[in-house]
């Protein structure tokens, strides 16, 4: 019971603190629809670069203010029991002398983990390939629709279906308990619909209906990625701070170069910009496999220790890393 308190109005708070930097994403959208761009006769790189500037404050509030969160209050009892929960969750028994880790020392283990660049490398491709949305009104222009209403209207099913698909997709991720799969059919669906624009330059209702795989697939991805990273890191919270911090920091670093994908030169077919987002996709795909494969070697070493270590010798269970002592303890596997 203690648990689900509050639960719904944290959900809607965390909800709330997305708005703004969405709504003023809606905002560049349709500022450049309205003729902001002809207005104050702005083209190109330069155009892009004033667009850029708007991402660079909070990306470097990115990494501090998830570590902050593992510092300071709501309040003392909530943050013991939710401790209790994860280190439930996660298969540890000792979490609570994990308060006195300092920041710059989770930082440092964030650092040193080659999983966590990989999922930031994940995240930081993904926003890149989603980096179209900026430019979505415009693109539709391009299939001849003049009228703004219907551009705004047309940007609209792309997204709900890609909410669906999201949805889905995390259900079926959580109920299997596997996260490498779900997201791969995402990216291969986003560089199936990514392949399709390349290749059918003018066939542009056709090019539309194609955003919709590149739509569905990206968001599908972000749809399971944080969560893997979450209970691939599960511990100690400070580390998971910081590779969530690093994760969020590259992600929103590509926001400043990927606006650079769609300079007017490209246009109006913008295989150039599509191009660029097959390749992030593709490298997206990279790391998820990368990552498959690693955590599941893993798991195959805790297998194997399971099997050779007896837990009542406590010199060699200590000798072990702490996730393997974790594995061998509490029957601890990674998500794949």
């Amino acid at each position: 019971m203690i648990e689900n308190v509050g639960k719904p109005e944290r959900i809607m708070d965390i909800y709330r603190s997305y708005e703004p930097e969405h709504a003023a994403q809606a905002e560049r959208q349709l500022a450049r629809l309205y003729g902001l761009q002809k207005d104050t006769k702005v083209n190109g790189a330069v155009y892009q670069t004033a667009i850029s500037i708007f991402s660079a404050g909070y990306i470097f509030m990115q990494l501090p203010s998830t570590l902050l969160m593992t510092k300071l209050r709501p309040s003392i009892f909530l943050k013991i029991i939710a401790q209790g929960r994860l280190a439930a969750d996660a298969g540890s028994d000792d979490v609570l002398g994990e308060e006195s880790i300092s920041i710059w020392t989770g930082i440092a283990w964030a650092a040193k983990d080659y999983r966590v660049w990989l999922f930031a490398g994940l995240q930081m491709a993904t926003t890149a390939s989603i980096s179209y949305s900026h430019f979505f009104p415009t693109l539709i222009q391009q299939i001849g629709i003049k009228n703004r209403t219907t551009v705004l209207l047309l940007t609209s099913p792309p997204y709900l279906v890609a909410f669906c698909w999201a949805l889905g997709l995390a259900w079926m991720a959580d109920k299997h308990q596997t996260r490498s799969i779900p997201a791969s059919i995402s990216c291969i669906v986003s560089m199936i619909g990514t392949v399709l624009l390349v290749a059918l330059p003018h066939l542009y209702w056709a090019r539309y209906a194609f955003t919709f795989l590149v739509c569905i697939g990206t968001f599908g991805i972000y749809s399971t990625t944080y969560t893997w990273l979450s209970s691939t890191i599960p511990r100690p919270p400070i580390k998971r701070a910081a590779a969530i911090g690093i994760a969020n920091t590259l992600a929103n670093l590509a926001s400043l170069f990927a606006n650079y994908f769609w300079l007017d030169e490209y246009g109006p077919t913008f295989q150039v910009s599509w191009g660029i987002l097959l390749a992030f996709q593709a490298f997206a795909m990279g790391c998820i496999l990368t990552l498959r494969f690693m955590l599941q070697r893993k798991n195959r070493k805790f297998e194997r220790l399971a099997r050779e270590i007896n837990l009542n010798h406590e010199s060699a269970v200590q000798a072990l890393e702490e996730d393997a002592q974790r594995a061998l303890k509490n029957n601890f596997r990674y998500v794949t």
